[in-house]
């Protein structure tokens, strides 16, 4: 496996940047849900005055920390699953560590937390195309050959 993985290049700036894009809608789509159910919960909890116009939910630790990990949570079943979110599935990327086996959580939270909006990967323009977070975590984004 590990071989298979070595002869694949890794994946450019610009193909990174189109599954960062095309991912943001998915994930936009998913914290609205995700703050639909936080808005609801806090609703039954505290009543109406936990979503009033002068108390905003937002400033909830609580409530920023459920979002963020529903964030995360997509990202991680993404990667541990299958190597690829739905948007690396269209642009035929594959995460994989560096020994070619699945991802783990730690290396996951290393990716998500450091990749922040994916402004390290503008470190794939440099010579050795890989990104900060894929550094940091051990890991590689390749592009798959057609048909894969």
């Amino acid at each position: 496996m590990t071989e298979q993985i070595d002869n694949l290049p890794d994946a450019s700036f610009m193909k990174r940047l189109m599954a960062l894009i095309y991912d943001a809608f998915i994930v936009f789509a998913l914290l609205m849900l995700a703050s639909a159910v936080g808005v609801g919960v806090a609703t039954i909890i505290y009543g109406s005055e936990a979503v009033s116009e002068g108390n905003v939910l937002i400033e909830n630790p609580f409530f920023f920390s459920w979002i963020i990990c529903c964030w995360f949570y997509y990202y991680f079943y993404c990667w541990a699953k299958s190597g690829q979110t739905l948007a690396m599935k269209t642009w035929r990327m594959k995460l994989v560590s560096l020994d070619g086996s699945p991802i783990e959580m730690h290396q996951a939270l290393i990716r998500f937390f450091t990749g922040f909006v994916g402004l390290s990967n503008i470190t794939t323009l440099l010579p050795s195309r890989w990104a900060l977070h894929d550094y940091l975590s051990k890991t590689r984004v390749v592009v798959l050959p057609k048909g894969q």
